[in-house]
């Protein structure tokens, strides 16, 4: 099989020299060959995962985080097309989050991230595709995801992630932000409509997900799957800055049934509308603020799973 590491050197806290020497040696020793480029920035990470693909490369393997997967998977289509249907890619735990990662291996025992090049089963899973439109409702861009978007709060909390220091953890690079915009963050009158139904309220964050886990860990995918054509929609509606401090933790454990201001949907479309535009984020990139829609892409691409 054809391999490629597309390698992210700044992600997470940064790919070092040693870790660079240890996937040399696994490759080497495993495969025969390290075939490798180590990328420059975002629109490098698309040059190279679209030159690979065009040159016939059958597995790549994503060095990097949710962001890296994000620009990889982008690559990956050419007019609305997979460059190759039947190239496959292998999630690294090698970011702040690796949320998509903990996806992949939910509830499975893999000792180490690498041992996926090898050991794996192929599932075709969904993707999201997210039209994002300007204040005349024009289509502007277009971007493909594949863990989660969110819009409200949330992606302003991903904005301001971004800044925050290298050396820690990804839970805090999350957390942190999270405090402050709780203070300072505005909901939002929004038109959510949901398959044709529209919902009007007043919108705190709101969360689109295909994959199980998003923000360092905070479970929002309970019920959706990776390849059955829906979203899951976790809406957050206003509440007070003390009853966000209290609720939050439930957040991360997934258990927030009976809360009344967290609403679920699922669906297989999504449009939102703001006067006042809304921040939007996909697979923590932040895009900025726009009205946008997103529609699932069933069974488009394929990821090596554990196997079992």
């Amino acid at each position: 099989m054809k391999r490629k590491c597309i390698i992210n050197p700044a992600s997470g806290k940064g790919l070092d020299k040693r870790t660079l020497y240890h996937l040399k040696q696994w490759f080497n020793k495993n495969t025969g060959a390290f075939d490798h480029v180590l990328t420059k920035n975002a629109e490098d990470i698309a040059i190279q995962t679209r030159k690979a693909l065009h040159d016939g490369v059958e597995q790549i393997i994503i060095v990097g985080g949710d962001g890296t997967n994000h620009h990889v998977v982008n690559a990956f289509f050419e007019n609305d097309r997979p460059i190759n249907p039947d190239a496959r890619l292998v999630i690294s735990q090698m970011g702040s989050g690796s949320d998509y990662y903990k996806t992949v291996v939910f509830e499975k025992n893999v000792q180490n991230w690498i041992d996926l090049v090898l050991e794996h089963k192929v599932k075709c899973v969904d993707v999201g595709h997210a039209s994002l439109m300007d204040k005349n409702g024009n289509v502007f861009d277009k971007r493909y995801f594949i863990n989660l978007a969110t819009t409200g709060m949330s992606a302003e909390i991903v904005s301001k992630k971004e800044n925050m220091p290298k050396f820690l953890p990804g839970s805090l690079k999350y957390f942190t932000p999270t405090l402050t915009s709780l203070a300072t963050y505005k909901p939002v009158m929004a038109s959510i409509t949901l398959e044709g139904k529209t919902i009007e309220n007043e919108i705190l964050a709101l969360f689109i997900s295909k994959g199980f886990f998003g923000g360092g860990g905070m479970r929002f995918g309970n019920e959706v799957r990776i390849d059955d054509g829906k979203f899951e929609i976790t809406a957050v509606s206003k509440m007070s800055p003390v009853d966000m401090i209290f609720k939050l933790p439930k957040l991360y454990t997934g258990k927030y049934n009976g809360v009344k201001e967290i609403g679920k949907h699922m669906t297989s479309s999504i449009l939102v509308k703001a006067d006042a535009k809304m921040s939007i984020e996909l697979d923590g990139e932040y895009m900025g603020k726009c009205d946008f829609e997103i529609v699932n892409r069933q069974k488009i691409i394929n990821i090596c799973f554990p196997k079992g």
